[in-house]
């Protein structure tokens, strides 16, 4: 989990560094501010992964970017389930 106040923005400043894959689970009434910030962060081009409720029934990915990926979650009544990020930096 990234933190969820203190030091939340300068732990993803550092990982504009990291050259391997950055994976974190979220819970789902943070993922929408978590996508925001990354995207904040992160450039527009940088390709993400969230997957939701992986190894269950339900289990859906969604791909694309920070901000595509935000927008697809904002048309939904509600988030629910587990979910993981999985983004690198091109």
């Amino acid at each position: 989990f990234l933190p969820l106040k203190k030091g939340r923005k300068t732990l993803l400043q550092n990982l504009l560094e990291e050259k391997r894959t950055v994976i974190f689970y979220e819970s789902p009434h943070r993922i929408l501010r978590t996508l925001k910030e990354c995207q904040a962060v992160f450039i527009p081009e940088t390709q993400v992964v969230m997957a939701r409720e992986l190894t269950k029934i339900h289990e859906e990915f969604l791909r694309g970017t920070f901000e595509g990926v935000r927008a697809t979650l904002l048309q939904r009544p509600s988030i629910k389930g587990e979910i993981v990020v999985l983004f690198k930096n091109p």
